[in-house]
């Protein structure tokens, strides 16, 4: 599986040239607010995440995962992943509106309310923990195709909302086609099931 769009506040989890390339696709004022982003920033009933995806390209089912990476009590780094579910209300497209293109569909993303309560339980942790509250965060999207791919760039949006200040654009316009090669294509984005 392909993760498309993946960015953390420190380093992206691609490598070398793959890693240029997405940072060359996050927009400045993205950098900025991630810096000083803290765990006490993130609202778990809040936290969207947005896969806009080239024509025939959507996520799999449970491919759409944010992951935290947070300062733990005892020193080090603890990650915490979370599986999103799509946002089942067309309220919350009327906020992601702006960010619609032809010929791209647009999907939402929340957490479940599961999640919703383990994320607080773990901002609610580290916020009474000593220490730093630092956090990198990523959002990343396995993608399926419905038909043929089409020629050409595959392009890739994942925004992000963190909490009631709005959403924000994470990495733009990445071509998963410059992410993968020809040849890893087909497994990377396999066609959608059912």
């Amino acid at each position: 599986m392909l993760r498309i769009a993946a960015l953390t506040i420190l380093a992206t989890s691609l490598s070398g040239c793959a890693s240029v390339y997405v940072m060359s696709h996050v927009p400045t004022a993205t950098m900025a607010r991630l810096s000083a982003m803290t765990v006490a920033d993130i609202d778990p009933r809040e936290l969207r995440v947005v896969a806009r995806l080239a024509k025939g390209l959507e996520p799999q089912p449970g491919g759409v995962k944010v992951t935290l990476g947070l300062s733990a009590p005892q020193g080090g780094r603890r990650t915490e992943t979370f599986a999103l579910e799509a946002v089942p209300t067309s309220a919350e497209m009327v906020a992601v509106a702006k960010f619609q293109r032809l010929d791209e569909g647009l999907f939402v993303y929340q957490l479940s309310s599961t999640d919703m309560v383990r994320l607080s339980r773990i901002v609610a942790e580290t916020a009474q923990a000593s220490g730093s509250k630092s956090i990198s965060i990523s959002a990343g999207v396995d993608a399926c195709h419905r038909g043929p791919l089409a020629e050409g760039a595959l392009p890739s949006t994942t925004i992000l909302k963190a909490n009631a200040s709005g959403y924000f654009i994470l990495a733009q316009d990445l071509d998963i086609r410059r992410l993968v090669s020809a040849s890893e294509l087909a497994t990377k984005v396999p066609a959608c099931v059912s």
